[in-house]
Formats: structure tokens, sequence, C-alpha cells
């Protein structure tokens, strides 16, 4: 944790590196600023080990244990969070933010493949997915924001019937009109999808 920041533990969103293939160092720099509890997945360990961040702990499957611990040596101390080789690795690593009562976890992946792995977790913990070009949020039924004109959303699932105040549909996106809130409503939850 940085000198000027100081927080009570969890109460910061945690973070989860899932896939690193569509984001930079540079590009997760903001997520960083807070030094924030940080669990990466077992694919994506070479390439965050290659920043030279501190990492909390590894989600990784348990064949793949004597290889990490040799790789994050530096690193300790670490949680090496283990589950059996094919369970997926997302499941352990969230289910030890949960445990330890963290409100929410920024999530770096690709949202169109995690959106169904997410599906048992959203009453448990706030979720926002990230990538290079777009930021996922899983609403309970309404949403809003102030935005900038021309601001662009799209919604998961895509059928779902919402009500919005201040965007209108161009190419299959919802567009804000103007500067100001903007606002989804629906029964159901649904995932809010706001291009960057």
């Amino acid at each position: 944790m940085s000198s000027h920041h100081v927080v009570r533990e969890q109460q910061e969103p945690a973070l989860i590196i899932a896939d690193i293939s569509d984001i930079s160092l540079q590009h997760l720099q903001p997520l960083l600023e807070w030094s924030p509890t940080i669990l990466v997945l077992q694919d994506s360990i070479d390439v965050v080990l290659s920043w030279r961040i501190k990492i909390d702990g590894i989600a990784i499957n348990d064949d793949k244990l004597p290889e990490i611990r040799e790789k994050v040596e530096e690193q300790q101390p670490l949680q090496l969070l283990t589950t059996q080789t094919g369970n997926r690795t997302i499941d352990v690593a969230l289910e030890y933010l949960i445990e330890r009562n963290y409100e929410s976890v920024n999530i770096i992946g690709d949202e169109v493949l995690l959106f169904p792995l997410l599906d048992q977790y959203v009453s448990n913990i706030q979720l926002v997915i990230y990538n290079k070009t777009r930021r996922s949020y899983y609403v309970a039924g309404q949403y809003s924001k102030w935005v900038t004109a021309q601001t662009r959303f799209n919604i998961f699932p895509e059928n779902e019937n919402v009500e919005t105040n201040g965007l209108q549909i161009i190419n299959d996106l919802f567009v804000s009109v103007k500067d100001g809130i903007i606002e989804f409503n629906n029964r159901r939850p649904f995932w809010v999808i706001e291009y960057l």
C-alpha cells in the first residue's frame, strides 16, 4: 500500500487477473493505484510476473503447483489457491475473496467468456469486468451514471427488454445523447457493457 493511501482491508475492490491477452500493464495502472489484493489465474502468471508487480495469490490447478512454486519464489509471502486439475481456477479465486468478506472485485478478462462463469457469484460479491476496450457491470435491475455525449453501451443478455433514459440506439449499441445521466432499468438483473 502506498504511503498516501490508507484504507481498511477488503474496503477497496480486489483484482483478479484472469486473461491479459487484450490488456497491458499501462491499462491496469488505474486499478493498481490503491494497492488492491491481486490474484492471478495460472494462465496469466508468466506475463504478470514480467510486469514486476507484487501479487497476493495465484489460483492454480494441482498439477501446476510444483512449476508455479518455482516461478513465484521472489513473490513470497503468497497464497497458492489450488483446485483439482480440470476445475476452473476463477472459482477458487472468487471463493477465496468471498470467504474473506471482500465486497467487490475487478476482473481482467473477456466478458463474453466470463459472463456465464460468474452467474453463481453475482449475489455474493460485486463484479466488474475490464479489458482494453470495455468495462462491464453486473446490475441488479437499475443502473445510472453520468457520461459524456456519444458514450456507447451494450447489454447482456442482448434480448433483455430494458428501459433507458438519455440513450438512443445506433448500430445495435446504446449511445448517450448528451453529457449527463443515463439510465438502464429492467425487472431482472443484467450486465451493462460500457465501451471505453
